[in-house]
């Protein structure tokens, strides 16, 4: 099998491809993650009028159907989305020799 590194026009043609196929996988996971917050907003919208006190906000956070899960995965997809855009930012087919 021939290598496209080798051939500087398959290269480019090759990397035009794959940023073609990561703007369609970056368009859908932005589309997941805003219809999980939707769907997740939704769920737990429970608008006060400030009345609560420390102790009723600490328990709502962390009770059973709080919001520390959704913090959690948000945080996971946050950290995900930088571990991508730095590979994304290292990989450059340019520089390679």
């Amino acid at each position: 099998m021939v290598s496209k590194t080798r051939d500087p026009a398959a290269r480019a043609k090759w990397w035009a491809e794959t940023k073609m196929d990561l703007k369609w996988a970056t368009a859908l996971l932005f589309v997941l993650i805003l219809a999980v917050s939707g769907y997740l907003w939704n769920r737990w919208n429970g608008a006060t009028d400030g009345t609560e006190n420390l102790a009723d906000v600490t328990n709502e956070i962390f009770s059973v159907d709080g919001l520390v899960v959704p913090f959690e995965v948000l945080g996971l997809l946050l950290l995900a989305a930088l571990i991508g855009g730095i590979v994304i930012a290292i990989r450059d087919p340019e520089g390679e020799a």
